[in-house]
């Protein structure tokens, strides 16, 4: 679909891909109310801390490593104390 909403060449073909994609993350009807976007916020900056510190961490470990780098030490990827 095009931005405003017309139909293209393309839309038989990428419709269904479209709603495939946007179908898990539907949208309620309802607004979110400020806690919960602030919830929701602090929630995805701590998961993608921890993800981060254990890419750091279990670098030698992980797979496609070719430099065969070892793991980032504790004390440097860790927040300053």
């Amino acid at each position: 679909m095009c931005f405003n909403g017309e139909r293209t060449f393309l839309s038989p073909v990428l419709r269904p891909v479209e709603a495939a994609l946007y179908w898990p993350g539907r949208r309620r009807k309802a607004r979110q109310h400020w806690v919960t976007y602030t919830i929701a916020m602090l929630f995805f900056h701590v998961g993608g801390f921890l993800i981060i510190y254990a890419l750091m961490r279990l670098q030698a470990v992980l797979p496609l490593n070719p430099a065969d780098q070892s793991a980032v030490a504790e004390y440097l990827s860790s927040t300053p104390r």
